[in-house]
């Protein structure tokens, strides 16, 4: 489920981090399957590695917010014609991509580099 586990020193809660990586083919977005529709663990975040820009660039989303855009993203790809106006088939596999969920093109920009989400959640046991 996780690839990371984040312990922070000063006794917060840990969070769990799954990375997901892409070098070529931007356009198409993060490869992720149908169970990570349901994955919404306030503890569990995401962290997409683009590596082909110059320098690599990683985004930090919550699980939840990955979850709803990936499932309405292909709410909204079984709903749109394929080739030749056929309806496309259900399928295991799901996308992560700048347009997802009829959303701007830039709507990643907001999660680039905020590890201060996963820093937030964590936060100090009191």
């Amino acid at each position: 489920m996780a690839d990371i586990l984040v312990n922070f020193l000063d006794g917060g809660n840990p969070c769990l981090i799954q990375v997901k990586s892409r070098q070529q083919g931007s356009e198409l977005g993060w490869h992720m399957s149908e169970k990570h529709e349901d994955q919404r663990e306030p503890d569990l975040f995401y962290c997409f590695v683009d590596f082909e820009p110059q320098s690599p660039i990683v985004y930090v989303l919550p699980s939840a917010t990955v979850a709803d855009t990936i499932k309405m993203d292909h709410e909204i790809w079984l709903k749109t014609p394929g080739r030749n106006g056929q309806a496309h088939n259900p399928t295991p596999f799901r996308r992560l991509r700048q347009g997802s969920n009829g959303k701007s093109a830039d709507w990643l920009e907001e999660f680039k580099e905020r590890w201060d989400l996963i820093e937030a959640r964590g936060g100090k046991r009191n």
